[in-house]
């Protein structure tokens, strides 16, 4: 649909904001949400997808669209389709859910393997990812989302798929280190990365798996294995300051904090050492 907004010159589109613009196409001519977001982009084409979707979101506008309303009220202007995919992520952040469902973490000779994010049914994920690797590409790391892998490469990306499971894989060599920072569920963050995962090198890992806006009382059930000849020091970590000691076998912990981590350290063996966890809100 064309921009319905009476202008005397072509002046006047430029006395008027793009916000302005959706509020009269929704009060005078009850415009629907595709509808704005077509209007909009045609006036101003520099718009991107995030700028559409804010006004959209104006309290005079549509204040109570969905996730999904959105995504489609996003596809009808002809932005790209990793745009929209990352304003909606960004205008809709995933909750974090008060139990969180069983995940693991691996360590193997410097390979680890650990659950990022889990969900009860497929969601689009789309969710910004620093990556710095000391000997591209000897050395590699991949997020998977459920069972597709997407490579990771030095510096920033974004990485969006659909499912289930969010997890993060990588190898590292002996005094190398690998950090990867990651927001799966776009939560603010002074530099956009809420989860911080590093390989200090093939023997030690600490390895961020929990963040919230502000600190949460956690119950954590945590199984920790390790295979024969194979030994570690593995530690829950507070804001990655204070550390709890946890033993073969089941750990059972009460804490508070913003930040859960595990810090695994001095491995030595030719098998791995696993973490299989669940945290749950009090």
């Amino acid at each position: 649909m064309s921009l319905n907004v009476p202008v005397t010159s072509a002046s006047d589109v430029d006395l008027i904001t793009p916000l302005e613009i959706a509020r009269i196409m929704k009060s005078v001519f009850n415009d629907t949400a595709h509808q704005i977001a077509q209007g909009l982009k045609a006036a101003y084409t520099e718009l991107k997808a995030y700028d559409i979707g804010v006004m959209l979101l104006d309290k005079e506008v549509y204040p109570a669209l969905t996730r999904e309303q959105m995504q489609q009220a996003l596809s009808e202007t002809g932005l790209s389709q990793p745009d929209i995919a990352e304003a909606v992520a960004t205008l809709y952040p995933k909750d974090v859910p008060k139990e969180i469902p069983e995940r693991s973490i691996s360590m193997l000779r410097g390979k680890v393997k650990l659950t990022l994010a889990v969900s009860d049914e497929p969601v689009t994920w789309s969710f910004p990812v620093i990556c710095e690797m000391q000997n591209f590409p000897a050395m590699y790391a991949s997020v998977f989302i459920d069972k597709i892998s997407y490579d990771l490469y030095p510096g920033k990306q974004t990485v969006q798929g659909t499912g289930k499971v969010v997890s993060l894989s990588w190898a590292n060599q002996k005094n190398n280190s690998v950090k990867i920072g990651s927001n799966p569920f776009n939560m603010p963050s002074e530099d956009g990365y809420t989860l911080k995962d590093v390989i200090l090198s093939d023997t030690e890992a600490m390895l961020d798996v929990m963040s919230t806006a502000s600190p949460v009382q956690w119950d954590l059930d945590a199984i920790i294995q390790f295979a024969p000849d194979t030994t570690a020091t593995v530690q829950l970590m507070v804001n990655r300051k204070s550390g709890t000691l946890l033993k073969p076998g089941n750990n059972q912990l009460q804490f508070t904090t913003s930040l859960v981590s595990f810090s695994i350290r001095g491995y030595q063996g030719s098998g791995p050492v696993s973490i299989s966890y669940k945290l749950k809100q009090r």
